[in-house]
């Protein structure tokens, strides 16, 4: 019996991490974001947005019995409201890639934030539709950000694929601990208002938002310096192939020369 040859070791980071982007735009050199403080922030705006990531779920099963003492509601609506978030990632999920296509990968993050937020902050309406409305927005964000937040640990951090996607799964864990076991003690702390304990969950979504933002700025340099109207980064899809591939040179070589951390911290 001839020996067969042995299998090349898989590497699963690189297997189960999918750039949404990677149909439309051809294959960038390795992005590598600049040392020191901007690649720190980078890092901690992903794993802060992957921490907002569960909350939605594990805080509203915390107070559900005073949500349906509140809202009249009974147990087939409380059934149909703990389970549509779930149910959001199936049926909202696919649309990631073509957002990351249209959009890019940074902006369409950033208005998923915003929707997650205003969905978070719709709960804060001791109301039936406003409790729907705020769960079916805030589950669309999150079914999307679940697809294009690894693809971004793949494409910015691809060296160091396997921690920082350690620390996106403890944030994501850490997310769902904390809304478990504060969403009551918050709910009592406001009086015993339930829907602001649940709106007050938007919070640290508005912080993430805001350093994706942050994180975002140095991105568009490299555009600047070739005087393009638009960072390609944001809208690809309007670029011919030569822009694409000068931007993708010039914010190689913005980065090696450091020049990235001075736009980043203006």
């Amino acid at each position: 019996m001839t020996d067969r040859p042995a299998a090349p070791p898989l590497d699963f980071a690189e297997e189960t991490l999918i750039d949404a982007e990677a149909a439309t735009v051809p294959p960038p050199p390795p992005h590598q974001p600049a040392p020191g403080l901007p690649r720190l922030a980078f890092a901690a705006t992903i794993v802060l947005i992957g921490f907002n990531l569960r909350p939605l779920y594990s805080s509203l099963g915390t107070l559900l019995p005073e949500v349906m003492a509140g809202t009249g509601l009974g147990p087939a609506g409380a059934s149909m409201l703990t389970t549509l978030p779930v149910l959001c990632l199936g049926i909202f999920g696919p649309m990631a890639p073509h957002l990351a296509r249209r959009f890019g990968t940074e902006r369409a993050v950033l208005g998923l934030l915003l929707v997650l937020a205003l969905g978070t902050g719709l709960r804060a309406i001791a109301e039936i539709p406003a409790l729907a409305a705020g769960t079916l927005l805030a589950g669309l964000g999150i079914a999307n950000l679940n697809v294009l937040l690894p693809g971004l640990i793949k494409r910015d951090f691809a060296a160091e694929a396997g921690v920082m996607s350690g620390f996106y799964v403890m944030a994501l864990c850490g997310g769902a601990a904390l809304a478990a076991g504060f969403t009551v003690p918050l709910a009592r702390a406001l009086g015993g208002s339930w829907s602001a304990a649940l709106g007050l969950w938007a919070v640290p979504c508005l912080v993430a938002d805001d350093g994706e933002l942050i994180a975002g700025h140095g991105r568009v340099l490299a555009a600047t310096q070739l005087g393009l109207t638009e960072a390609p980064v944001i809208v690809l899809g309007h670029l011919t192939e030569a822009q694409r591939r000068a931007y993708r040179i010039a914010d190689n070589k913005l980065t090696e020369l450091g020049t990235w951390d001075e736009a980043l911290l203006s």
